[in-house]
């Protein structure tokens, strides 16, 4: 009788264990489908109307002055507003690099001045010849992005130039061409 009421008693257990795995809960599901990311922008453009008397964005363009018979002693500058129209806030910088050298290059000295505001509050970036500034990129200043709505920050680059009063002969009929390139980096 016992080893009946074990048997029994196993069968049993067997039973509701075999009945608990077909036991069924409820189940529901919810999702969101068609996430989609999109990146942000840079984009810098310069002012290819350097008069001032309207603005013309563009990546890139060729430069709009010649520079004719400069000598030792004659200066200029050039003022060149750029704009960030992405939406990502940026620090803006400059290069001066030269395609075609001769030995004005090396007296040839150049002042870059930042208006980060563009309210005429230029700022000193740095100074140097021609070759000091070959290669190397300065930093300019920050510029906000286009978010919002908004339109971008405008920005004020003064470029001046001088041929030093002390310059030789050796600079006579020689030219330099610069390309001047403008570069935004996310902050």
């Amino acid at each position: 009788m016992i080893k009946i009421f074990k048997s029994l008693a196993i069968i049993t257990a067997v039973v509701a264990i075999a009945g608990g795995g077909t036991y069924a809960l409820w189940t529901d599901s919810a999702s969101i489908t068609g996430a989609t990311f999109s990146a942000s922008t840079m984009d810098l453009r310069i002012d290819a109307d350097p008069s001032g008397s309207v603005y013309k964005w563009e990546d890139n363009f060729a430069a709009p002055n010649t520079f004719a018979k400069v000598k030792p002693g004659t200066s200029g500058e050039q003022i060149i507003d750029i704009k960030n129209i992405g939406d990502v806030n940026g620090s803006a910088t400059i290069q001066l690099v030269p395609t075609a050298w001769s030995a004005l290059g090396d007296n040839l000295i150049f002042t870059i001045e930042y208006d980060g505001n563009h309210d005429k509050s230029f700022e000193h970036v740095t100074s140097g010849t021609l070759a000091q500034f070959s290669g190397n990129t300065y930093p300019l200043g920050e510029m906000s992005g286009a978010s919002d709505g908004g339109e971008g920050k405008i920005a004020s680059v003064k470029i001046k130039w001088e041929v030093p009063a002390t310059a030789g002969n050796n600079i006579q009929g020689k030219s330099v061409t610069i390309n001047t390139v403008f570069g935004l980096t996310q902050m």
